[in-house]
């Protein structure tokens, strides 16, 4: 058997075709029984992606790909943009109060530029109980440490991990036609059979089907709302099925042991928030908002299918501009003869901007709605970060209704 560890969602935003709650039922159809949600150094969709998983009956794992640094307060003071990846899994649910513990340290007290979160040597010390880790993708420290300094850092560097997390740690594999990760995965096979732990085999995976590449392509190339040039290095990142991570050529063990991980982890995200007390707030100390998401809707996908498509034109700008904001696809094209024309002409827009209509790009603050609960109550029971200034819940809006998290309008200014 095989589960996939190593999945980003729309809580990676930007990067990730995933949605959280219709995936679960796409594994189903095609023979798998879990599936992890590791989105980019936030926990923001763990309560929709737990139910849409136990809805069809596949075995959700909740964890996340945390930004990892040696040191968060040197690398926030020397504005040092380097990280590397690490993926964490809650096995438990004091592993589950631990991660999110954990990411929401991150946000609240290792924020740089408000962009992400940092984990360092601290962090993982102080909250690893409970929870398992994998090396993460090849920009992971530890395969970092092998290609770049050779297998006497690399040795040093998984004695530490080892340190904290003993055989809940396991150096992670993949194969997306990189050299660099080949040669990343010969370093992490020869560590492994020092330490006595097994690897396991993952598929970084963004989208479901092989030939979404283009459509997270365009998603990624037009995540600063222009078009650019970025290209990723493989066109492999999405959800095989066992046969084709079978078929990529490591020990069938390697894979078996991503389902044993799998089994093993069983927390469950809904009780976090349970009875939380309400404050007037107007004695919070530092109020906590609710979110809000921005989303890409039918104009704006279009355009940015046309962006990187370089068939963008003045008069494609002329069509979307009277469409107004928010607009779906399909309305869009019912109600401009102009726009049904143009889309005609050029087949496969329509496809394309319909696979990135209603993805979110980011999430910012909803300044009109405040949870009336102390901040350091909210720590570690909801997911929580630093943005445009203040501190927000990051979950979507439903999610804490589903919580009975309280909400408020906040109070106008003086």
């Amino acid at each position: 058997m095989f589960a996939h560890l190593h999945c980003h969602f729309f809580g990676s935003y930007s990067d990730s075709l995933l949605d959280p709650e219709r995936v679960p039922g796409y594994l189903r159809d095609i023979g798998q029984q879990s599936i992890a949600l590791t989105d980019h150094g936030v926990l923001d969709y763990a309560v929709p992606f737990h139910r849409a998983c136990r809805a069809v009956g596949i075995h959700p794992v909740i964890g996340c790909e945390v930004y990892f640094v040696e040191d968060a307060r040197r690398s926030i003071e020397r504005g040092d943009n380097y990280r590397n990846h690490l993926v964490l899994l809650a096995r438990d649910d004091r592993g589950l109060a631990n991660l999110l513990g954990l990411v929401n340290d991150s946000w609240l007290e290792n924020s740089f530029r408000q962009v992400r979160g940092l984990v360092d040597w601290k962090l993982l010390e102080k909250y690893h109980r409970g929870l398992i880790a994998l090396s993460g993708c090849f920009w992971g420290s530890l395969p970092r440490k092998y290609v770049t300094g050779g297998i006497g850092e690399a040795e040093a560097e998984f004695r530490r991990y080892y340190e904290i997390f003993g055989r809940d740690f396991h150096p992670e594999l993949g194969r997306h036609g990189i050299e660099e990760e080949e040669e990343a995965n010969r370093g992490l096979i020869e560590l492994s059979r020092r330490f006595g732990v097994t690897p396991v085999v993952t598929n970084d995976s963004h989208y479901q089907r092989p030939e979404d590449w283009e459509f997270h392509d365009i998603l990624i190339k037009t995540r600063f709302g222009r078009a650019t040039d970025f290209t990723l290095d493989s066109r492999q990142y999405c959800l095989k099925t066992e046969r084709e991570m079978l078929d990529l050529g490591f020990p069938a063990e390697y894979c078996r042991v991503s389902e044993e991980i799998a089994r093993r982890c069983r927390a469950d995200p809904a009780p976090l928030a349970a009875d939380l007390t309400v404050e007037t707030t107007d004695t919070l100390e530092e109020k906590v908002f609710a979110s809000r998401r921005e989303v890409i809707d039918g104009p704006r996908a279009l355009q940015h299918v046309a962006a990187v498509r370089k068939i963008g034109s003045p008069e494609l700008e002329g069509i979307l501009a009277p469409l107004p904001g928010g607009i779906t696809m399909a309305d869009a094209r019912r109600s401009s003869p102009a726009l049904e024309n143009w889309i005609s002409r050029h087949p496969g827009t329509g496809e394309a901007a319909g696979k990135l209509e209603g993805i979110p790009r980011r999430i910012v603050p909803d300044r009109e709605t405040v949870i009336p609960v102390p901040l350091e109550r909210l720590r570690g029971r909801i997911p929580l970060r630093r943005a445009g200034g203040s501190v927000i819940a990051s979950c979507p809006r439903r999610v804490l209704e589903e919580l009975g998290v309280p909400l408020r309008p906040a109070p106008k200014p003086a």
